[in-house]
């Protein structure tokens, strides 16, 4: 569940998790709202907004802080640490979206 891994990734890694993973789950949304709002293919109503919101400032730009706050992070946060937050996230994200279709 997403917010078990979510949870977890905390208390394991702290600010430096959070971060990562939150990074993580931004950036999806980013490049799916980027990629759907550009392609003019989401329904008209509360999506097309949704995805709107997800695709322009200050969204965008809160993503790009994300990221450059976790390439600030200590470098004793092994690289292998990050990544594995980073795509778990991403993994716990996709399932938790995939759900709808069980």
């Amino acid at each position: 569940m997403l917010s078990d891994y979510a949870v977890a990734v905390a208390e394991d890694g702290g600010y430096a998790a959070v971060t990562t993973v939150m990074f993580a789950a931004e950036t999806l949304y980013l490049t799916w709202c980027t990629r759907t709002h550009r392609d003019g293919t989401p329904p008209a109503g509360p999506i097309a907004d949704w995805v709107a919101l997800h695709a322009r400032d200050p969204f965008v730009s809160g993503v790009d802080a994300l990221g450059a706050a976790v390439d600030e992070l200590p470098a004793d946060v092994p690289d292998g640490r990050l990544a594995a937050w980073f795509t778990g996230m991403l993994d716990a994200e996709i399932t938790f979206h995939d759900a709808v279709y069980l």
